[in-house]
């Protein structure tokens, strides 16, 4: 019983902690059963927005792999840092990349392949 009643306090911490440091997506590049590589996409939310991907190593480390501008505004710092949370989104068949770019008010589409996007 105790253990249900943690988990969404343990859930809300690790999000907030993860919107502190950006916007993120953790997709796996490999769908191998002892494969623990994979991409984490972040997203700038500057004025000049872009997204930044790191490749995730098997010992869990990152790399960054790149930078890919969203040829979109980001909102900025802002008073509430949380308010670009769920700003991108990785679709469940892990092709497609969708960014908010909050200050321009439009969305950049991305076509994924492992740590590497390109913008459509």
């Amino acid at each position: 019983m105790r253990t249900n009643q943690f988990r969404p306090f343990v859930f809300n911490v690790m999000t907030a902690l993860a919107a502190s440091i950006g916007v993120f997506v953790i997709s796996p590049v490999s769908m191998a059963a002892r494969d623990t590589s994979g991409a984490v996409y972040v997203m700038t939310n500057a004025p000049s927005n872009s997204v930044v991907v790191f490749h995730r190593n098997d010992d869990g480390t990152l790399t960054q792999a790149g930078s890919f501008s969203t040829h979109g505004a980001g909102s900025g710092s802002g008073v509430d840092p949380l308010g670009s949370q769920g700003a991108l989104t990785l679709t469940s068949d892990h092709r497609l990349l969708l960014a908010v770019n909050a200050g321009s008010n439009d969305i950049s589409i991305f076509g994924v392949r492992g740590d590497q996007l390109q913008f459509f």
